[in-house]
């Protein structure tokens, strides 16, 4: 007759070894507020040439629209590039 136990585990990680880094989010990328800044910055700078992109192309509404959407991804753009940065430097 078989055994009904399962074999044992040849699996040598322990669970602390599988947790994420506990590392303060701050050690790996500066402080926050420099960050919050420095997207900020990007989104303003992005508002004002979305608006005049869209303001010259077809008038107040499309600038608006066209300020909000270039504010939105081009801050979504460099924050990942300050994430891939902070991950390359952290190895």
């Amino acid at each position: 007759m078989t055994d009904p136990t399962p074999p044992a585990s040849t699996d040598t990680t322990s669970a602390a070894d599988e947790a994420p880094s506990s590392a303060p989010r701050e050690a790996t990328e500066g402080p926050s507020w420099v960050r919050r800044a420095g997207l900020g910055a990007v989104a303003v700078v992005s508002l004002v040439y979305g608006y005049d992109f869209g303001d010259g192309l077809s008038g107040p509404w499309l600038g608006v629209l066209t300020a909000v959407s270039m504010a939105v991804f081009a801050v979504l753009l460099i924050d990942s590039l300050l994430d891939l940065a902070a991950r390359r430097r952290a190895r």
